[in-house]
């Protein structure tokens, strides 16, 4: 009880050193919190099923390809005999979801509440079993009749507000379902996210599907496996391609993957699974969370050391009246230990407030909860450790103090002390100093990639994708084309079946052949009409005759530059085939080049392109739409998508605002810099606060020298620059030693972009300026104050 009103009364006098260490330990804190929260989200992926550690899914990976042509998609019929032959499959289920298709959802009686959805999933009864779907309300027994559906519970309050809905007929496009059963939601944690569960009961009774089930050309199910225990994998993998034949030949190979495993996995980007990890977000997340709690601990050290060091006087007293070395040891430790938990707590409040804007962020459904009372012991014993970290030297400093020399100068401490006090000044200076410089440099960057031009004109464009395809559409295409031209808000159309800023899938380039040198370029191939160029603005070297070709039934080509140039033959006026893999003849490529554009991110190197009548693409087809100025951008969206509705009632309606697209492209940069602005904002917070704080200590230690000083005439800007020598020297060691660290870091970061700008030097000289600028305004407050003190008082009262 005695040290611990010792302690408080500590604390009491030095308030400021107190709440300077709290508030930077509860910000370290927090976001350390914060980011153990994340990563136990991104680590616990997959894990909340009954046997998550036994299911595998089943993927193929061709070595064959030079690109990654991956699959987790298999006929049916294939996967019917995997469970009788092999003694090591536990259960086996196949599930369908057609992971681009969004439909439009609705009561039956009342239509006017459809909305778009997704997570359609046509599974067999075991899928409720494997991945332990949970029963809310209704009857999982009638799962396998068909024209029944099961709906998440967001769903059910989506469309039925959490009214009674067993028994209620919904439409899903133009097919009815009658809801049988309500279940929960599947974790925010899952790749795995249905929102709908039809029976394959239901496919199979439809005539439209009944070749998906005995034809092995529909690649189109999900094969989830449950391992018996010590299940040898790689054998498991052998037998399957061999029951299947040939698979190997074509240099296919069979890999079972944990499905555990899949948010971390390189195998393949399947988009009926939620999107993996961002590995580079969850690594700065980390590096930057460890900076801050460094710079804390650093700074919480520093200050202790100073309020130890302006105790010495109470310590000698304490030792004289027979107080031993391990009780200063202890009692300093206690004080530490108090401070930590009471930054413990802020940070639990700070948590509270941030984890929505966090959660946003990192584009995940984070929570507390996920920490549970286990955690909570973890991260108090987390949080004792650090103040014991933090406040060790301090404690051995105080408890070494011997009594003879504690009553003489306070210059007589000891240089190592000093030396101490200034090294861990100039860390904190050298972590902030790195994370405003990285911040300046990274920032360089995505500006440079937000403001480069992409090679074509994307303001005032909207993208409609139809439900309409070249080849048997043509006259609904033209009929919506007028109809749009009509509006008087609307300048320009063309017509494609892609559109630029859509993100490239894995399959989208393709080889177009073996012969005379295709097989040296991937092309991505996009149907246009003939006015696609000119909408666009982008600069071809074509005849108009050429272009004209595009309107009409014309089999012709034309390449991009990339694809000029990576073709190891001339490819002007040879055919170039029509169906990938086969040299069969097709489409004549025409002399010329279309100029390079940016069809994705400018961080991405441009792909080969090669273009051809819209007619002959079998697209489907896309309507970019050029539309005037101040335009009601939301009125027009709205009429188009009530006219789409006229052709077609039951399907989604699909538009992407082209200038919103570019802004999405770099998602993943932008979130990027906020995390280091933020951080970095957290970063300088402490180190600064601790800059104030040890100015305080540096002004009161310097106290009778700078009255002395006064008194022999120096003036107040002689003395200021005195008291703040120590940080102005501190901080210049620290930007020598950061600079060459800086440089790796950004190098390494950099090079992922496939287009970088310059990174100039003197980046580092405006990092340093607003270093200075931060240390002067932090310490300025009382290194002016006792520089303008009147020495009378201060060498009279001493």
């Amino acid at each position: 009880m005695l040290n611990l009103k010792i302690i408080l009364r500590s604390l009491r006098r030095n308030l400021i050193y107190t709440w300077t260490n709290v508030i930077g330990l509860a910000i370290a804190f927090c976001f350390i919190f914060l980011t153990s929260i994340y990563l136990i989200h991104e680590y616990t992926f997959d894990q909340s099923y009954p046997d998550s550690a036994k299911i595998h899914r089943l993927v193929t990976t061709n070595s064959a390809s030079s690109r990654s042509a991956n699959s987790s998609s298999y006929p049916y019929i294939l996967s019917s005999s995997y469970l009788e032959k092999n003694p090591s499959i536990e259960s086996l289920v196949r599930a369908y979801n057609n992971s681009y298709l969004t439909q439009l959802v609705r009561p039956s009686a009342e239509r006017e509440k459809a909305f778009e959805e997704k997570g359609f999933w046509y599974v067999e009864r075991g899928f409720l079993d494997m991945f332990d779907v949970k029963q809310v309300s209704g009857d999982f027994g009638m799962f396998d009749v068909p024209g029944t559906v099961l709906i998440s519970e967001s769903v059910h309050q989506k469309i039925f507000e959490g009214e009674q809905i067993i028994g209620k007929r919904i439409l899903v496009g133009e097919d009815e379902f009658e809801v049988t059963g309500v279940y929960k939601d599947f974790p925010s944690n899952s790749s795995l996210d249905p929102r709908f569960l039809i029976s394959v009961e239901t496919m199979k009774s439809n005539p439209d599907y009944s070749d998906y089930f005995t034809s092995t050309g529909y690649l189109m199910f999900k094969v989830f496996m449950t391992l018996n225990e010590g299940a040898d994998i790689d054998a498991l993998e052998a037998q399957l391609i061999q029951q299947d034949k040939g698979g190997e030949s074509q240099g296919e190979k069979y890999e079972l993957e944990p499905i555990e495993d899949y948010h971390f996995s390189t195998l393949d980007i399947a988009r009926s699974f939620g999107p993996k990890a961002d590995e580079q977000l969850v690594v700065w997340l980390v590096i930057i969370s460890t900076c801050l709690l460094a710079v804390a601990i650093a700074n919480f050290g520093n200050i202790s050391l100073a309020v130890a060091l302006d105790r010495s006087k109470e310590v000698a007293i304490h030792k004289i009246i027979g107080a031993r070395r391990t009780q200063l040891i202890k009692r300093s430790l206690i004080q530490s230990v108090l401070l930590s938990f009471i930054s413990f707590i802020c940070a639990l409040i700070l948590i509270e407030a941030l984890i929505p804007i966090y959660s946003q962020f990192v584009d995940r459904e984070l929570t507390v909860a996920i920490f549970g009372f286990r955690t909570y012991l973890i991260l108090l014993a987390f949080t004792s450790m650090v103040g014991l970290i933090a406040g060790i030297y301090p404690a051995l400093i105080v408890s070494s103090f011997k009594v003879s020399s504690l009553f003489n100068s306070f210059s007589r401490n000891g240089g190592s002390k000093s030396l101490i006090r200034k090294s861990l000044l100039a860390f904190q200076f050298f972590i902030a100093f790195g994370i405003i410089s990285a911040m300046l440099f990274m920032n360089r960057q995505l500006e440079f990639m937000m403001s480069k031009e992409p090679g074509y004109d994307f303001k005032n464009t909207l993208v409609f994708q139809s439900n309409w395809f070249q080849g048997g559409d043509e006259s609904t295409i033209q009929t919506f084309k007028d109809r749009l031209m009509a509006m008087p808000a609307i300048q320009d159309i063309a017509l494609s079946d892609e559109h630029p800023m859509r993100a490239l899938d894995v399959n989208d380039l393709q080889k177009p052949g073996f012969r005379d040198g295709w097989e040296k370029v991937e092309l991505l191939s996009i149907g246009i009409d003939c006015h696609f160029f000119e909408f666009y603005g982008i600069q071809e070297n074509y005849d108009a005759d050429v272009i004209s070709l595009f309107c009409g039934d014309s089999k012709v080509a034309l390449l991009n530059e990339t694809a000029l140039n990576t073709l190891e033959n001339e490819p002007i006026g040879k055919l170039l085939p029509s169906y990938y893999g086969k040299s069969k003849p097709g489409y004549l490529v025409q002399e010329g080049a279309v100029s390079d554009f940016h069809f994705n991110s400018v961080s991405e190197p441009i792909p080969a392109m090669l273009f051809m009548p819209l007619s002959y693409s079998n697209g489907r087809a896309n309507y970019s739409i050029r539309y005037s100025e101040n335009t009601n951008v939301g009125e027009l969206i709205q009429t188009i998508q009530q006219m789409f509705w006229e052709y077609e009632p039951s399907e989604p309606f699909v538009l992407k605002v082209l200038e919103e697209e570019h802004k999405r492209l770099y998602s993943s940069e932008t979130k990027m810099m906020q995390m280091m602005g933020v951080l970095g904002i957290g970063v300088c917070l402490i180190a600064f606060a601790g800059v104030f704080a040890m100015s305080i200590f540096y002004g009161r230690e310097r106290l009778k020298e700078i009255s002395i000083r006064k008194v022999l005439g120096a003036g107040v800007a002689q003395l200021f620059g005195l008291q703040n020598r120590v940080f102005v020297i501190a901080m210049i060691i620290s930007i020598v030693v950061a600079v060459p660290v800086v440089i790796r870091i950004i190098d390494s970061w950099i090079s992922q972009f496939a287009y970088r700008t310059d990174q100039p030097l003197w980046l580092f000289g405006l990092a340093g300026l607003i270093m200075l600028g931060a240390t002067l305004l932090s310490s300025g407050w009382y290194s002016l104050k006792v520089a303008k003190s009147n020495p009378v008082d201060t060498l009279r009262d001493s």
